[in-house]
């Protein structure tokens, strides 16, 4: 059964739920959900209470499991043909370098890597967290080493 099926099927049992009332809320709610969203992130995201978010959990629980498997190989699939993209573009900023500055591969990586994690956390493999930051440059470190040797030698005079 699929996430929209469960959805009809319980609002047509249970008059006042979420299903019935708000069922485009709720089948977007257990989508965040299959796809791995905490529960506050979800109820914040759509305006619903955390109680309603459990609650729908609980009632598409068989639900929730089987979209689980079908979402990870859809985000594979983003993922495969981003890093084709990918792969493409770099073969082709090989012999032109202005479509390399106009159109990086980082846009294509990103998208590769987003549905490379999305996919693995979904098939519970384990993922990985990578931040960006900016380093000094090898000038700057020479730099701050040339100022604290003077400051040093500053120091013993």
């Amino acid at each position: 059964m699929n996430l929209s099926e469960s959805v009809r099927e319980v609002a047509a049992e249970i008059p006042n739920s979420v299903e019935n009332t708000r069922p485009r809320e709720a089948l977007r709610a257990l989508v965040l959900l299959a796809e791995g969203s905490p529960i506050k992130t979800v109820a914040k995201t759509l305006s619903m209470s955390v109680n309603t978010v459990k609650a729908l959990r609980g009632r598409h629980k068989q639900a929730l499991s089987e979209a689980r498997p079908e979402l990870a190989a859809m985000f594979a699939t983003v993922s495969g043909m981003a890093l084709s993209g990918v792969l493409k573009l770099l073969e082709m900023a090989m012999d032109d370098h202005e479509m390399l500055k106009k159109w990086g591969p980082y846009n294509l990586t990103m998208i590769a890597a987003v549905a490379t994690d999305k996919a693995d956390s979904l098939d519970d493999r384990p993922t990985l967290r990578i931040e960006h930051s900016k380093r000094p440059s090898l000038d700057d470190v020479r730099k701050m080493h040339e100022e604290i040797q003077a400051r040093c030698r500053g120091g013993k005079n």
